[in-house]
């Protein structure tokens, strides 16, 4: 191994365990109450209730601009893939943009961009490791607010794919179970998806051609049924080997019955 990749290995299973320290240390805390003050709450509720305004919003949305080392389009908002909404505008018949091709994707981005912002200032807060003021139980409230937020991002995104690969392909929204088939990027569902896709309908392709072609041989050497089949003549009797076939009269009533009996007596049989 070159002394490049050694030292990449290393780095990155030194950052393996540290983070699996700190998950060990968020999962052993305690749960901890604590008060806001009358000020704090009374502005929240005038945030949440009457709102910020849009000007304000963008102004705290361009202050924290952080520049990630790895994977640095982890914070893009993913869109269509280019496949993926071709074939969604032939599933609905139209020519609507990406942007507008469905509403639910449209208010999902929308809000997909939202909470993008919110993490901005907690990877701030995350990166001052070297702060006096930043206590250990601060460092510790941070993780766990990076930590939910990942969820939540990760929630919307999930349920993004899951809305269009409910009109295109609902057959195989199994995948969406799958946690090794995901990759950052600007697409929603990147190519390491789609060509497990690709292969997951070509085998389904091929069982059901099986299935079909075993089904086809299976009828093929089915015998006739005995209704189809006609029943041969007994020449055992002397009737029947004259060329006569036995009637029974009890297949017919009144006069015809009583003929065919005088008739049997008079010739005989």
């Amino acid at each position: 191994m070159s002394s490049d990749g050694s030292s990449s290995y290393s780095s990155s299973k030194s950052s393996s365990s540290r983070s699996s320290d700190s998950d060990s240390s968020i999962l052993k805390s305690s749960s901890r109450k604590f008060q806001v003050s009358k000020a704090k709450s009374t502005s929240l509720s005038h945030w949440i209730v009457t709102g910020i305004s849009e000007e304000k919003v963008k102004k705290c949305r361009e202050i924290y601009k952080p520049s990630l080392k790895r994977k640095a389009d982890l914070l893009t908002n993913p869109t269509l893939d280019e496949s993926i909404y071709i074939r969604l505008k032939a599933a609905k018949g139209s020519n609507a943009t990406k942007a507008n091709i469905d509403p639910t994707e449209k208010a999902l981005k929308k809000l997909s961009f939202k909470v993008l912002d919110l993490v901005k200032p907690l990877l701030f807060l995350a990166s001052r490791k070297k702060s006096k003021r930043k206590s250990k139980s601060d460092g510790k409230a941070v993780k766990i607010a990076i930590r939910l937020w990942a969820t939540l991002f990760r929630y919307i995104i999930r349920s993004r794919r899951h809305n269009i690969l409910s009109q295109v392909y609902p057959e195989y929204l199994g995948l969406l179970e799958r946690d090794d088939i995901w990759s950052d990027g600007e697409d929603l569902f990147g190519r390491k998806f789609l060509k497990h896709l690709v292969e997951e309908a070509k085998s389904q392709a091929t069982l059901a051609a099986i299935a079909k072609k075993k089904i086809s041989s299976h009828s093929k050497d089915q015998p006739a049924s005995t209704s189809q089949q006609q029943k041969p003549i007994d020449y055992s009797n002397a009737s029947s080997q004259r060329g006569y076939v036995t009637i029974s009269p009890c297949s017919f009533g009144g006069r015809i019955s009583r003929y065919i009996d005088m008739w049997r007596m008079t010739h005989g049989f």
